[in-house]
């Protein structure tokens, strides 16, 4: 018997288990961390409890690690996620509302396999937090891809009519974003050009992910900018399929958005100037510091706390 709790940020659900259940169940040793979280006991452990039908039912599962404050995310197919926007803020008030963190904390670190990350957070008006999501990394190499230079603005061949625009950078995890007014074939068949619940969407996204140029897979992020301030976007996530939220895929959006200059100023956007990432249940905030670090904003909510007997 574990016991875990849920949360969602946006609808991006995780069950949430601390180091300290999993060692007193025998799944590992007091010293578990990272060594657990990459094994074939974790990677079945993630399967059976994110299976929609058969256990608690999320897009991945969080280890919360204290000394140091660690957050470990593996993926609803049991493969192991660098770093999580969404899950990062859940990780938070999760700390917070259990004392892992202790209450009244505004601010602290915690590592990732991506590095650390700081998080600020807050309770007025309801909990929020946010995020140094670091500096994108362009290189495509950064990405998996096995050459040297950007990868931006390539056409993939992914066996449809027509190849398919798209750009790669790294950021917290692997990403691809595709601009959909660069590719309106996808929206071609969806009721009123719709961006949810389009199957070329999920078909694409499917595709792109298990694409072989991408060594390690990647996160596709389709997104449709409405204007210079506000973006809208859903996410086919590496070792989870289509997800109705991902924070490092929100900000993989707005950095390359900023980056082309479709959002904001681009280089010259102020930190305090946020783009409002629009998505299926709540909307994330991206802004850009003068050093290029890329800052996220957002909420997490706590749904239920339970045992999980499988």
């Amino acid at each position: 018997m574990i016991h875990f709790s849920k949360y969602h940020g946006c609808g991006n659900d995780f069950a949430i288990i601390d180091g300290a259940e999993l060692v007193r169940e025998g799944l590992c040793g007091a010293d578990g961390g990272a060594a657990f979280a990459q094994s074939d006991a974790a990677a079945e452990l993630a399967r059976r409890i994110c299976h929609r039908q058969l256990g608690v039912g999320a897009d991945g599962l969080i280890l919360a690690w204290s000394n140091p404050l660690t957050m470990d995310i593996i993926n609803s197919d049991g493969s192991v996620a660098p770093m999580c926007g969404n899950g990062i803020r859940c990780f938070a008030r999760h700390c917070l509302e259990t004392g892992i963190v202790p209450a009244g904390t505004e601010s602290f670190g915690v590592n990732t396999l991506a590095g650390a990350m700081g998080v600020s957070v807050s309770f007025a008006g309801g909990f929020s937090a946010r995020v140094a999501m670091g500096r994108p990394d362009w290189s495509a190499r950064a990405v998996g891809i096995g050459e040297d230079g950007e990868y931006i603005g390539r056409v993939l061949d992914i066996g449809e009519a027509e190849g398919i625009k798209l750009s790669s950078l790294f950021l917290g995890t692997y990403h691809t974003v595709v601009w959909l007014d660069e590719n309106e074939w996808l929206c071609a068949g969806a009721a009123g050009g719709g961006l949810y619940g389009n199957p070329a969407i999920a078909r694409s996204g499917r595709a792109i992910e298990a694409h072989p140029v991408f060594t390690n897979r990647t996160n596709v992020n389709f997104a449709r900018v409405l204007d210079s301030g506000t973006v809208e976007m859903i996410t086919w996530e590496r070792g989870a399929g289509l997800t109705a939220a991902c924070g490092t895929g929100a900000s993989s959006v707005a950095a390359l958005g900023l980056r082309e200059g479709r959002l904001g100023a681009g280089a010259k956007i102020a930190e305090q100037c946020e783009i409002k990432v629009l998505l299926p249940y709540g909307e994330l905030f991206i802004s850009q510091g003068a050093g290029g670090e890329i800052f996220m904003r957002g909420p997490a909510e706590h749904v239920f706390d339970g045992e999980y007997y499988g």
